[in-house]
């Protein structure tokens, strides 16, 4: 599964990320980031909708259950 993250220019998604993790129990985590962008794809199989819940960093503004992509907006 794939969220990426849009925010400010010193986006520091590490405690966002570390948060995810323990709530959805995923066992792998790959990030990347430049700027106020960035990709974290971790490793779950459960339901998209599992992960937009434990999302509470920021405001989901799209998600594509086909692709398994979540796009979300921090301020």
């Amino acid at each position: 599964m794939t969220i990426f993250i849009s925010g400010k220019d010193n986006l520091e998604i590490k405690p966002y990320l570390e948060k995810l993790m323990k709530r959805v129990k995923a066992g792998y985590c790959e990030t990347s980031q430049n700027g106020g962008e960035a990709t974290i794809k971790i490793g779950f199989a459960g339901e998209l909708k599992s992960v937009i819940e434990a999302i509470d960093f920021g405001k989901v503004e799209s998600s594509d259950p086909a692709k398994r992509e979540i796009r979300v907006t921090i301020n």
